[in-house]
């Protein structure tokens, strides 16, 4: 059985970071990005961040 996934690209509230990464959960994975609850050691967490200057 295949799973389903989503690939997201996620920024910070100045809009100067992205945070890209892979979930099966959407909406709880914006949810932890929102609340700061992912840590960086963590496997599900997301990539490297990537500095933004014009997008």
């Amino acid at each position: 059985m295949t799973k389903g996934g989503y690939v997201y690209i996620l920024t910070n509230k100045n809009k100067t970071t992205l945070y890209i990464g892979v979930t099966n959960e959407l909406c709880r994975r914006i949810y932890q990005q929102k609340n700061h609850l992912i840590k960086m050691h963590n496997p599900e967490q997301t990539h490297p961040k990537h500095s933004v200057n014009s997008v």
